[in-house]
């Protein structure tokens, strides 16, 4: 449904919010009609107000997590100079950007559980579809970045091998970070003849004057929006 007032898109932007928390902190899973209203501390009757269904809502909030994550990922790669990187900085960068929000440990990623749910959400679906290609792109971009571009066939199969080993590792229950790391290495071992890097998890690496934080193969820029805020409500949180 549309909210037709401002106090009504307060509302519905609040339960997206409130549902995109939930996608990056407890996965897929955790979205229900109770728990993305109290976490919108709003009434339970909101988020069928507002929305057709659950996967309406799902949709909506892994839209947004798809945007900040990408506007968040383009200024990373911006502020890139180009030059020469080692293998090991172009794989931690490549699993930023490929990875995405994710929880501590090895719950799957946000991303992961997208491609799944895509298969039978069909809102979701349009938004995998829209989103894949921009990491794609920027994935790409750091490879041009870091003297080693890449032709179009070979960055297909690339972000192809690095989505499969994300999606592997949500099967498996564990970190997916070193898993992307091995499918960027092993391209880049055929341009370089070096071999591939190591888990990077639980360090912090600075490249190109940027800090970077990693923990627990989860990879993020500093000041990362993980941790989505509540927006401020006003109207909007009061119930009734």
């Amino acid at each position: 449904m549309t909210a037709e007032t401002p106090k009504g898109e307060l509302r519905r932007f609040a339960l997206i919010e409130a549902a995109a928390r939930l996608l990056v902190r407890e996965g897929s899973q955790s979205l229900t009609h109770r728990a993305i209203a109290a976490e919108a501390d709003l009434p339970l009757a909101s988020t069928t107000y507002y929305f057709a269904d659950l996967d309406e809502l799902e949709a909506a909030a892994a839209e947004l997590i798809a945007k900040r994550w990408h506007q968040e990922s383009c200024q990373l790669v911006r502020q890139l100079r180009r030059r020469h990187r080692s293998p090991r900085t172009i794989a931690q960068l490549c699993t930023i950007i490929a990875l995405g929000p994710s929880d501590e440990g090895p719950a799957p990623t946000w991303r992961s559980e997208a491609f799944i749910d895509a298969c039978r959400n069909e809102r979701l679906r349009a938004v995998v579809v829209r989103s894949t290609p921009d990491s794609d792109q920027l994935i790409g971009e750091v490879f041009a970045r870091s003297g080693r571009p890449l032709e179009s066939d070979r960055l297909e199969v690339l972000c192809a091998a690095i989505d499969g080993a994300i999606l592997r590792s949500v099967a498996a229950k564990v970190s997916a970070g070193p898993a992307v790391e091995r499918v960027v290495a092993a391209t880049l071992a055929p341009l370089d003849g070096q071999a591939g890097c190591g888990d990077i998890g639980g360090r912090i690496a600075t490249m190109s004057g940027e800090r970077v934080g990693i923990s627990g193969g989860r990879c993020a820029p500093s000041g990362s929006f993980l941790a989505i805020p509540r927006t401020h409500q006003d109207s909007a949180g009061q119930r009734g």
